[in-house]
């Protein structure tokens, strides 16, 4: 990472991204706030870089914005800010609903609403109509990830009881997975690394390898070291344009077809330095270029290029895709 003016990098623990409206990338750091790039991977001065009061010991947790231009960012403990795109400053709000605990990830759904998961398990709302806050669920586990889906649907990913889905209109639980099921009912474990929403129906979920679910007809196949997974260690999930599912893992960066059965895996030889990436910190972006951050820095490519000339041929089925 980098600031405007400095020609020195700073090995900085990097959380989250955001690409905004306007085509800037930000970094969202623990430690060191926000870090600003323009398309051309160039350090910028931007409105959305926090105040130099405020830049030290700044530890970002999660970024997303609105589509009136408002940037919100969690951070640590239950502090939310948020910067007003109308005033051009940065507003900060306590929400009493989290109760002191961490709001570890936010996430947009279709009609605006923020949600919010807080690491002490609770599920947070902001209607974007009323302005209003209110808690959604209590789970007694930390909120791993929030996905919003094409058909409004919420997915909270947690640490150690699974996942649920709601319906973002009704605010109504529609399932709940864990490991406690009958086979190809269930997932590999309780802890949730990630979502990625596939096609209309097929979503993969990260936690032990893939559990790959049919959400037609509510049932799962898996994919794991047993199966020619390089890792079952994924900290993030990531659909490219062409069709391929991206993860990191704990032995680099691999990429998936589920159709056309290619696997693919990048590590050291291919000049991958570092693989303590971050959950949280990846984004696919407007570009197609896919950008992921790790405990000292950020790493992006572009897919459609990255290429293998070996595919590993894995031993799992998956029903019900399409080209």
């Amino acid at each position: 990472n980098k600031r405007q003016g400095s020609a020195a990098g700073m090995a900085t623990d990097v959380t989250c991204f955001l690409e905004t409206a306007d085509g800037q990338l930000l970094a969202g750091t623990r430690g060191h706030g926000i870090f600003s790039y323009n398309k051309q991977l160039q350090p910028t001065l931007s409105d959305h870089l926090f105040p130099k009061d405020k830049m030290a010991g700044a530890m970002v947790r999660s970024m997303v914005q609105r589509s009136n231009g408002d940037l919100w960012c969690s951070m640590r403990g239950d502090a939310l800010y948020v910067f007003e795109a109308a005033t051009k400053r940065w507003i900060r709000h306590n929400i009493p609903q989290a109760e002191g605990q961490t709001i570890n990830r936010l996430a947009v759904d279709h009609k605006g609403n923020i949600w919010m998961g807080t690491a002490g398990g609770a599920l947070i709302l902001c209607d974007a109509a009323r302005q209003s806050f209110s808690k959604v669920l209590q789970l007694n586990a930390l909120i791993s990830r929030i996905y919003t889906d094409s058909n409004n649907r919420v997915w909270v990913g947690t640490d150690r009881d699974g996942l649920y889905v709601l319906d973002a209109a009704s605010r109504k639980p529609l399932q709940h997975y864990t490991s406690s099921a009958p086979p190809n009912k269930k997932l590999l474990i309780n802890g949730v690394g990630d979502i990625v929403q596939y096609n209309d129906s097929i979503f993969f979920i990260a936690g032990n390898g893939l559990s790959i679910l049919n959400s037609n007809t509510n049932r799962f196949e898996y994919f794991t070291v047993a199966t020619g997974l390089p890792s079952g260690n994924i900290t993030n999930l990531l659909k490219d344009n062409k069709g391929f599912v991206w993860m990191t893992t704990g032995a680099g960066i691999v990429s998936y077809h589920p159709v056309r059965k290619k696997l693919s895996h990048y590590n050291a030889a291919d000049g991958l330095p570092n693989y303590n990436f971050n959950s949280g910190a990846a984004a696919v972006l407007k570009n197609g270029n896919i950008v992921v951050g790790t405990n000292r820095d950020f790493v992006i490519f572009n897919p459609v290029k990255l290429s293998s000339h070996v595919y590993l041929p894995p031993k799992v089925h998956i029903s019900g895709l399409e080209i």
